[in-house]
């Protein structure tokens, strides 16, 4: 099973968004490319619309960004990193906790490049703490990639922003069954936090112009947006067909809701 690095795009989306919203790192990973598809969808869609687009997915990255802070890992492994760069603030601010990026080569390399830029021209020394690596997490070798990382049983939280609704259905499995794996491969009070959208939830804050702007993503992508759980209930039942047990609910919005997840 592969993953589709095509939907290295939405990374760059995020980039633009939060350097919008005046993220002064996030500038580095903004690309021609995404400023020239901004430049269309505009003209395409509402400002309103784009406006409330930006606002849910910086929510739900503020949301994360909390829940990560209130649970103060040892360790954070962060599944499909794209070019996020909350885990270089957060290595920072945290020394004492190792971060591991993890997403295609490609998206890893470029972002190694834009470090060594964004230190040079901060100022800023080396960052022990942050390992940024290259794997694919739906691939059966994924844990293993990661194991030396894992010599010490520390209080680990693993996480993605907007990954799953570009996994299918196999994928999406593959996926949690290897955070499983590494949960079972730290200490006991570890946990996955999930914010899968539900059917539901996609069903009440859906619209014509939002329809549009998804089409044109999954067109980009070449995937299309998997909706993997129907209900909230549904939700928590297939994490526990999975393997995990103890299934929290942090936040809850309309759009979306935060669940901490542990393996047993």
């Amino acid at each position: 099973m592969k993953g589709n690095d095509k939907i290295l795009i939405t990374a760059e989306a995020v980039a633009l968004m939060k350097s919008r919203n005046g993220n002064k790192l996030s500038k580095y990973f903004v690309t021609p490319r995404i400023e020239k598809l901004e430049a269309f969808v505009s003209k395409v869609l509402s400002k309103d619309l784009l406006s409330k687009v930006f606002e849910r997915r910086l929510r739900l990255s503020f949301d994360l960004e909390e829940a990560i802070g209130k649970f103060k890992p040892r360790r954070i492994i962060d599944l499909g990193a794209g070019y996020s760069t909350f885990n270089l603030e957060y290595a920072l601010a945290h020394p004492r906790c190792q971060i591991i990026e993890v997403d295609f080569p490609s998206v890893i390399y470029t972002k190694q490049e834009k470090l060594i830029q964004i230190r040079r021209e901060a100022k800023i020394g080396k960052i022990p703490n942050l390992h940024l690596l290259p794997a694919d997490i739906v691939q059966d070798s994924f844990p293993k990639n990661l194991k030396k990382y894992l010599s010490e049983r520390d209080k680990t939280l693993i996480y993605s922003v907007g990954v799953n609704t570009y996994l299918n259905s196999a994928q999406n499995t593959a996926m949690l069954k290897n955070v499983l794996t590494i949960l079972e491969q730290s200490r006991a009070d570890s946990a996955y936090l999930s914010h899968d959208p539900t059917q539901t939830q996609v069903n009440e804050t859906a619209s014509i112009g939002g329809k549009v702007l998804r089409g044109v993503v999954s067109t980009l992508t070449g995937s299309k947006q998997h909706i993997h759980y129907s209900t909230e209930a549904d939700l928590k039942r297939k994490l526990k067909n999975v393997g995990f047990g103890k299934i929290n609910i942090l936040k809850r919005r309309q759009d979306n809701t935060i669940y901490l997840v542990r393996n047993a």
